[in-house]
């Protein structure tokens, strides 16, 4: 807004006005003011420290975890052995806690559950980062296509080893956010650096392969119906003992 008068100026006008510029009495008085090189020195401290020193703590900052972490019962799903027809295992680099495991229900449906537990986010450990989660460089599997539309979380449909399919639906928390888009997550751990507030941050993986007769999408929804609202429930696992 500052800048809009000078938009669209006239082809003949001047780029500056130098007889105003001179005439200036706060340019003037700029010109002869000096300030000495201990007073330099000292202000100059005075901006730079207290900088440093909240740099340091934002970097320190991490959340107090439970020793220990368990995956919850869910009405009408029971626990099953892990044993996918092609191996697949999210990276979660840097993450304190990690769990996998598998549910079925009465229709034969089986979910894979996968859930990481930060103290703090940031170099080497970064939930949303490239080659985290559910699709990592070095298992074997590609991304297919998105995933159909889900609340507060981002699915995508991955191909692996033997023309396995599989969908992902990835859900990030911290504080109260529940997203399952990365730059919404980087904002929030930004937002609790800037504060120094110490969250921890969880990264949720519900994950089924697509079966005859048993839709991925389909035993995904089923599960997260069950479970109730993601978030009260993420939040019983990562505050479990």
């Amino acid at each position: 807004a500052a800048s809009w008068r000078f938009f669209d100026r006239p082809s003949g006008d001047p780029l500056i006005d130098p007889e105003a510029l001179l005439a200036s009495s706060l340019l003037a008085r700029l010109e002869v003011a000096r300030i000495g090189r201990p007073r330099m020195l000292i202000g100059l401290a005075a901006i730079v420290a207290p900088m440093l020193a909240w740099a340091s703590a934002a970097e320190r900052l991490t959340a107090p975890l439970p020793k220990q972490i368990f995956l919850p019962d869910v009405k009408g799903w029971s626990r099953a052995d892990f044993a996918p027809r092609a191996w697949w295992e999210p990276r979660a680099g840097g993450a304190e806690h990690r769990l996998l495991g598998s549910y079925a229900d009465a229709k034969g449906r089986r979910v894979d559950v996968f859930l990481a537990l930060y103290a703090a986010q940031g170099k080497g450990r970064r939930a949303s980062g490239f080659g985290e989660g559910a699709l990592r460089a070095d298992s074997g599997w590609a991304w297919l296509k998105p995933g159909p539309a889900m609340a507060e979380g981002k699915s995508d449909w991955m191909l692996g080893p033997g023309r396995v399919e599989r969908m992902a639906l990835t859900s990030y928390r911290t504080g109260n956010v529940l997203t399952g888009s990365g730059p919404r997550l980087a904002f929030a751990n930004m937002g609790d650096r800037m504060l120094l507030r110490a969250r921890p941050t969880a990264m949720i993986i519900l994950s089924a392969e697509t079966k005859p007769g048993k839709p991925a999408g389909e035993a995904v929804a089923a599960f997260r119906q069950s479970t109730g609202p993601l978030a009260p429930w993420v939040d019983r696992i990562t505050q479990s003992r």
